[in-house]
């Protein structure tokens, strides 16, 4: 799905929209909270409720922030520890709900 790909290195901030992640009403407003060279932790909003995404660029796929895992919306040390371990092998992001990497729109943050 290379063609999805309209920015090649989203930061923190920018603004991404997934072909599958959709409500009725359209795409679901998901921001990328921290990056590393391989990983993007995004945070979106759906029914009240924060919920976390992990994108690995080099598997490119996606797929959700284990449960025991998840963190504040504002704790960016929640993030970069995360990152970390990601990058370490510690936390694995293979899941059930793992989808091929489909970004669909990228928005720079302002």
């Amino acid at each position: 799905m290379d063609e999805n790909i309209t920015t090649p290195s989203p930061g923190p901030g920018d603004e991404l929209h997934f072909h599958g992640l959709r409500l009725a009403r359209g795409p679901i407003r998901t921001y990328v909270r921290c990056r590393s060279d391989r990983f993007l932790i995004c945070d979106y909003r759906v029914g009240g409720l924060d919920r976390h995404l992990i994108v690995d660029l080099e598997a490119r796929t996606r797929c959700p922030v284990p449960g025991d895992l998840h963190g504040a919306p504002a704790a960016d040390r929640w993030c970069r520890d995360l990152l970390e371990d990601l990058e370490a092998g510690l936390v694995s992001v293979s899941c059930k709900a793992e989808v091929p990497l489909d970004i669909i729109v990228a928005a720079p943050a302002p």
